[in-house]
């Protein structure tokens, strides 16, 4: 159990108002479900991974479904949409990015992003693989505006010939593909992402 486990929380302060105790047991269960998947854990480990009473985890999460949702809805609900946010606002800034620029930074920023917070990304993986419910909550949280942003600066890029005249929905499935097949080799298969060559292949398909 770590505490650096709970950084990506921290930073948000989405946990400021959790004890001592509660952090504990959010850490621990981060840690075993990440190690052993959500079905195979107990609460049982959690607590004693945590260093505390079984009783304390029931107390407030009531049971390890409810444990599960304190950990990934705040990640998909607030922290994934202010990522979001946070590279459209940056690409807004410089309207005279190129295409390669932009790939690079979203490639190097997201890879950085997956090793800092892999053991929490693990497990939204694996429930986003099964659970339709979560894939339409994480849909849902992506604010429609920064889409249309993102939109703009595809519709930029095609005008100046550096973008392939696709469907803006089959730009994104493409990026989510790749980028997401890349996540899924490092968090399940320990295959640490390059950066340059995960870049170059992206380009390779998306540039005319």
């Amino acid at each position: 159990m770590a505490e650096s486990d709970l950084k990506l929380y921290d930073q948000a302060h989405l946990f400021d108002h959790l004890t001592t105790k509660q952090r504990q047991i959010i850490a621990a269960a981060i840690d075993v479900f990440a190690e052993i998947g959500y079905a195979n854990a107990s609460t049982k480990l959690v607590a004693q991974r945590a260093g505390v009473a079984e009783g304390n985890l029931f107390a407030k999460f009531k049971n390890k479904a409810g444990l599960l949702d304190a950990i990934l809805q705040p990640v998909m609900t607030q922290i994934v949409p202010k990522i979001f946010n946070d590279f459209i606002g940056a690409s807004a800034k410089h309207p005279e990015t190129d295409l390669k620029t932009l790939i690079r930074q979203l490639v190097s920023e997201r890879i950085d992003f997956l090793i800092a917070n892999a053991k929490v990304l693990k497990l939204l993986f694996s429930e986003l693989a099964y659970s339709q419910s979560r894939r339409d909550l994480l849909a849902q949280a992506i604010p429609a505006p920064q889409i249309a942003r993102m939109g703009q600066t595809f519709t930029e890029l095609k005008q100046q010939g550096q973008l392939v005249d696709w469907p803006d929905a089959e730009i994104f499935q493409l990026l989510w593909s790749l980028l997401g097949g890349a996540a899924v080799n490092y968090l399940f298969y320990q295959q640490v992402p390059d950066a340059d060559k995960l870049t170059r292949s992206i380009l390779k398909v998306l540039r005319p």
